[in-house]
């Protein structure tokens, strides 16, 4: 079975074979960061919540943990 992984949220998608993963009805692709998404973050980014790539969240996680370290938090 084909699949897309979205870019902003991990979640995996089905794509019918020979179906074009940028297509409407599986997601779209991402204006901002050109990388194919499911439904839900299409439909958020539709919305005005704006592009927010899994890798951007995963350094603001990190981020958040260093400070947590250095404060002497965690």
């Amino acid at each position: 079975m084909d699949t897309i992984t979205c870019g902003h949220c991990q979640v995996i998608t089905p794509v019918q074979p020979f179906g074009d993963p940028a297509d409407i009805k599986y997601g779209g692709k991402c204006k901002m960061c050109m990388r194919l998404i499911c439904r839900t973050c299409y439909e958020k980014f539709i919305n005005g919540d704006g592009c927010d790539p899994f890798e951007k969240k995963l350094d603001r996680i990190e981020a958040q943990d260093r400070f947590a370290r250095s404060a002497g938090l965690a």
